[in-house]
């Protein structure tokens, strides 16, 4: 009877240490899980800093472009105002000259058919003071007309300026604001096709994030632009676990 007991006792001991071992086991893959979770946790909340970080920085360039496009504006429609100023008076002192050339013109023909028929019929004074006094005039206008000239060359210079200054920041505005569709995912070499292309201002190299309603799933780098879509390959490290690039997805892209 003393035997039968300590054989079930070791039975149980030894049971007892199989059920400590496992229940061992499960409770350090269960810490290895919770440290992956943390981490996971860590990492995402990192990440969110880092988009709230990276929307403030997009919402004081906001601000700052559309201050700019005020200025730019405000100086586009202030050369434009100038040049069409200059232009009305380069019209003004055109018709004017003109005017003056003519009648010059015809006093000069006069005087010299005048002279033609002799010294008896030379031309009046008043001929005379008339055509020097309109040479006066007709180099004066022309002198005036020269400088509106070069006054409106460089106000039209200015405005062609500030046009092209306006283009390239719509450009990079339109950049920026860039979003579209992950229409493809290849898990095995790592790549989507985006329906996005050069017709839409994508270039190579560029980065774009991924967001699954409103939840970055990582981000993505353009290697192959085509006209109406490209090719990007996934950025490693920056899909957290436990997400994966889906088609349906958005990217966007933040500019920079």
């Amino acid at each position: 009877m003393p035997a039968l007991l300590l054989y079930v006792s070791g039975a149980f001991l030894l049971a007892s240490t199989v059920l400590g071992y496992l229940n061992f086991t499960r409770l350090k893959e269960k810490n290895a899980r919770l440290a992956d979770r943390e981490q996971a946790i860590t990492q995402r909340t990192s990440e969110l800093a880092t988009a709230r970080k990276d929307l403030k920085g997009k919402d004081a360039d906001l601000a700052a472009g559309k201050k700019e496009n005020e200025e730019l504006k405000a100086g586009l429609a202030a050369a434009k105002g100038e040049s069409e100023r200059l232009g009305a008076q380069i019209s003004d002192f055109q018709a004017q000259l003109t005017a003056k050339q003519g009648e010059l013109e015809e006093l000069r023909k006069a005087a010299s058919s005048t002279s033609l028929a002799g010294p008896a019929a030379a031309p009046a004074p008043e001929t005379e003071r008339r055509i020097a006094e309109l040479s006066a005039q007709v180099a004066e206008l022309s002198q005036v007309k020269a400088s509106l000239d070069d006054k409106l060359a460089a106000a039209e210079g200015r405005a062609r300026s500030l046009q092209a200054a306006e283009a390239r920041r719509q450009q990079g505005v339109a950049a920026r604001g860039l979003s579209g569709e992950v229409l493809a995912v290849n898990p095995s070499w790592n790549f989507v096709v985006l329906s996005l292309g050069d017709r839409q201002g994508v270039t190579a190299n560029a980065e774009m994030v991924v967001m699954r309603r409103g939840t970055m799933v990582g981000r993505v780098r353009v290697t192959s632009v085509e006209p109406s879509q490209s090719i990007a390959d996934i950025v490693p490290a920056s899909v957290p676990p436990g997400f994966a690039v889906q088609p349906g997805d958005r990217v966007i892209y933040p500019g920079g």
